[in-house]
């Protein structure tokens, strides 16, 4: 790896802390409340990885321990991830020229 690629791979990875740290009590806090719902740690790992809104997993914990049907679910995900649409609509302008 040459110098510059050095540089700039510590200086990204200075700048990611912040949400690394974030992102990192968020899953231990969804690791433990799934443990406390009485489910295995692989299920916090499968869930990280499949599930998209980090907000639905908290969601998804109370779901499964409540019998919560699976079109409610369906429903309440597509809600839940449906305030992306909103956000990218700041973007309109900027990436309208693509």
């Amino acid at each position: 790896m040459n110098t510059q690629r050095k540089t700039e791979f510590s200086y990204a990875f200075r700048q990611t802390i912040p949400v690394m740290l974030g992102y990192l009590f968020l899953g231990i806090a969804f690791g433990l409340m799934l443990q406390e719902a009485g489910y295995n740690f692989l299920w916090a790992l499968l869930i990280s990885t499949v599930v998209y809104a980090g907000s639905m997993q908290f969601m998804l914990v109370t779901f499964l321990t409540g019998g919560v049907s699976l079109l409610s679910a369906a429903v309440m995900t597509l809600f839940i991830n449906g305030r992306h649409l909103f956000y990218g609509l700041t973007f309109v302008e900027r990436f309208n020229r693509f």
